[in-house]
């Protein structure tokens, strides 16, 4: 057997190794650790209505700009889940976490073409061990899928270079898809424009008109959507919200209103993703990182390779959009996982190739304690104050024991409870156990999540340390 075909057949083995790794850590327990939170809720809640009215919802959830919805693609495939496991709370985690998996498949088939297959093995490695990139994943929320999309928008763009116009057709389909999932995504549309330019990839009107007819197919939901309100809020409504924040974002920097240098959340969120044990190797590591591949970029400047120039235009219009915008979202982060890959597993494929099998054992030894952090944490955070799926349903079968067949209304205050969404992860369970709360009953029973105390006049029936349960009569 000739070397290339045993180094074949070790990458293979490797990558088949890492996708076990990657199910089990996404799927361990997943039916008393996963998290339910209210914004959860309010798809479950959706994608129910669509199941049992068969009214198709085309927007999703509320954005950050409550006038603004995300798309409803994310309702209808948690509908079909729902519909696969009897609407079972854990269906959309199951739903997220196949998509995860595939993700890190999709990984190393598309870092393999970028960098050759090495690299590919170390990138899927990380992406499949990353705690960050796990427990998003785990959790049955839109934000879950975004990689997997944001993998399958750079592969159909990767292969738009060989100009045949299916992949023009796709990658404008595929950015509508994404879109609707997260709106932040439109920030892939200059990103890939850019790279265009640089790249000098040729954008024939043929081209240019297939790819806007699969954006329009793609944008469907929206566009019958904005036709049937008659205010196009969610098509170009949302290209003027763009332009107003860039111009309100640009003179807020210029003008010393706000702090630019969003520190604290960027710091935390790249210690999550690559090392939460420490953040001083986490940070090391992201400097030495950017410095390798800033070296690298030198190196190559007369014949630089597409990847580079995506990636690079990519990490860059990522790291401005956050500044201008100046939030620094975990609901966005999805967009920054390939770069941010990218830098990663080039720097551990350089401690392969400079130092051999020391090189191999550092990137072994930073997946086996992540790995251990995921396990001592409960893959939920450090947060000890994370509640559960398997205690949100012990609390909802405490209260169909104290109230039985009664109708009751439910208050809720605890986290996000200011918001519609807030409690939508209780109604959707009491749904579910033959306990749905009405307005207006007679009973009114009480759920307080840590920080927030027992109203007045509730009598405590339940206590669960951050979570306590209240009766009230009228």
């Amino acid at each position: 057997m000739s070397y290339k075909n045993l180094l074949q057949r070790k990458y293979f083995f490797a990558v088949v190794l890492i996708l076990i790794f990657a199910s089990f850590l996404r799927f361990y327990k997943l039916n008393s650790l996963m998290a339910f939170i209210g914004d959860y809720g309010w798809y479950y809640l959706s994608a129910r209505d669509f199941l049992l009215t068969g009214e198709l919802p085309l927007v999703g959830i509320p954005s950050s700009v409550p006038i603004l919805r995300q798309g409803a693609i994310f309702t209808w495939l948690l509908a079909g889940s729902l519909k696969i496991f009897n609407f079972h709370p854990v269906s959309g985690a199951y739903l997220t976490v196949l998509l995860g998996v595939l993700a890190v498949f999709l990984v190393y088939k598309v870092f393999s073409v970028w960098y050759g297959k090495r690299v590919g093995v170390v990138a899927s490695l990380l992406a499949a061990v990353s705690p960050f990139i796990v427990m998003q994943d785990r959790g049955p929320f839109v934000v879950g899928p975004m990689f997997f999309l944001t993998l399958l928008v750079a592969w159909s763009y990767t292969k738009l270079r060989n100009g045949n116009l299916v992949n023009y057709l796709v990658l404008g389909f595929l950015l509508a898809i994404i879109y609707q999932f997260e709106l932040a995504s439109f920030i892939l549309f200059p990103i890939l424009f850019i790279t265009s330019i640089w790249e000098g990839i040729e954008l024939k009107w043929k081209n240019v008109l297939i790819f806007i007819f699969g954006l329009i197919v793609g944008l469907l939901p929206f566009i019958v959507r904005d036709l049937q309100q008659g205010v196009y809020l969610q098509t170009l409504g949302f290209l003027g919200w763009v332009v107003t924040k860039g111009i309100e974002g640009l003179l807020g920097i210029f003008s010393g209103d706000r702090n630019i240098f969003l520190f604290n959340p960027v710091i935390e969120f790249l210690k999550s993703f690559i090392f939460p044990k420490s953040l001083s190797y986490a940070a090391f590591l992201f400097l030495l990182s950017v410095f390798y591949y800033l070296k690298k970029l030198k190196k190559e400047s007369n014949k630089l390779k597409f990847p580079d120039k995506l990636i690079t235009v990519w990490f860059l219009v990522d790291i401005g959009g956050f500044f201008i915008r100046g939030i620094f979202s975990g609901a966005y982060m999805p967009l920054l996982y390939i770069p941010l890959l990218v830098l990663f597993s080039l720097t551990f494929n350089k401690f392969i190739s400079d130092w051999g099998r020391v090189g191999w054992l550092i990137l072994i030894m930073t997946a086996f304690v992540n790995i251990a952090f995921l396990f001592k944490t409960n893959f939920s955070s450090s947060n000890d104050r994370f509640i559960t799926l398997r205690q949100r349903l012990e609390i909802v079968d405490l209260l169909h024991s104290q109230v039985g067949n009664k109708e009751f209304s439910l208050v809720y205050r605890g986290p996000s409870y200011q918001f519609a969404s807030g409690d939508n992860h209780w109604r959707y369970l009491l749904w579910w156990k033959n306990n749905e709360p009405i307005k207006n009953a007679n009973t009114n029973i009480g759920i307080f999540e840590y920080p927030y105390a027992p109203l007045a006049r509730y009598e405590i029936i339940g206590d669960y340390g951050y979570v306590k349960i209240g009766v009230k009569y009228e």
